[in-house]
């Protein structure tokens, strides 16, 4: 049972590996590992070969350490940029990218992403693609106005992000921030690939249960387009069951571009 007050995200510590273990591991049960990983999964390479969304900079800002929505990304862009708010998940990644012998396994992940017909080949091409093309992870601060600072990242072409902005907001009007800022690493013209959670609250990890922001599709819809984006896709992913772990109705896939 978690234990309370509820934690942060973005200000206290996760324990990463627990949270792959219980999410994004190919033998959690089978209605978590379809809404944690393989229907966006699925979805995200839907979307990536049928728009045209592609470029010389991907970053990813995304609430966990987590790579599988690279998977379907990583071959129409020249570099990935990782950034995170939260230091275990950072390092964790780190692991993965460098093959850690402790890193996470996300063969399951892989093997989906070749058999959806990614042109990058096998499994272990793709994931061999975005090793290669990791240039950086670090940790950010959305708060921030450069969520990088001190250091001025490059403009990106796309940024994908999957949860983030849920896990790291205690309330709309630190949504609207925070959008902003991430919206400041974008190029005009620019994509944004936006999965978001429709009226969740929590999730835990352990003995800990961690905040999400309730939001309605409403708000999310306004507040994109309040911040100079077109929306050109909102895809609702229905969830596939329930969990005493998280609070889901349903997900949404946003694909908008910067104007």
């Amino acid at each position: 049972m978690a234990s309370s007050p509820l934690k942060y995200y973005q200000s206290d510590d996760l324990n990463a590996k627990l949270m792959l273990k219980t999410y994004f591991s190919a033998t959690v049960d089978k209605n978590i590992l379809q809404d944690a990983v393989i229907l966006p999964l699925k979805l995200l390479h839907k979307v990536f070969s049928t728009e045209n969304i592609r470029g010389n900079i991907l970053i990813d800002l995304t609430a966990g350490p987590i790579i599988y929505q690279l998977l379907p990304a990583c071959a129409l862009f020249k570099e990935i940029i990782i950034l995170d708010c939260n230091d275990p998940c950072v390092e964790e990644l780190k692991k993965w990218v460098n093959k850690d012998t402790d890193a996470h396994d996300w063969t399951f992940a892989a093997q989906i992403a070749a058999e959806e017909g990614d042109a990058s080949g096998s499994y272990q091409d793709i994931e061999a693609m975005v090793r290669r093309k990791v240039k950086c992870i670090e940790k950010c601060d959305l708060a921030k106005e450069n969520p990088t600072s001190p250091r001025e990242l490059p403009k990106a072409d796309c940024i994908l992000s999957v949860r983030m902005l849920d896990a790291v907001c205690e309330d709309k009007n630190a949504y609207r921030r925070d959008l902003r800022h991430m919206s400041s690493l974008l190029k005009v013209r620019g994509h944004l690939i936006l999965i978001a959670d429709i009226h969740s609250s929590f999730f835990i990890v352990g003995e800990d249960k961690y905040q999400l922001l309730d939001y309605d599709e409403n708000f999310l819809q306004e507040t994109l387009n309040d911040e100079g984006y077109l929306v050109k896709a909102f895809i609702p992913i229905e969830s596939e069951g329930s969990s005493d772990l998280y609070e889901l109705k349903k997900s949404i896939l946003v694909v908008a571009q910067k104007q």
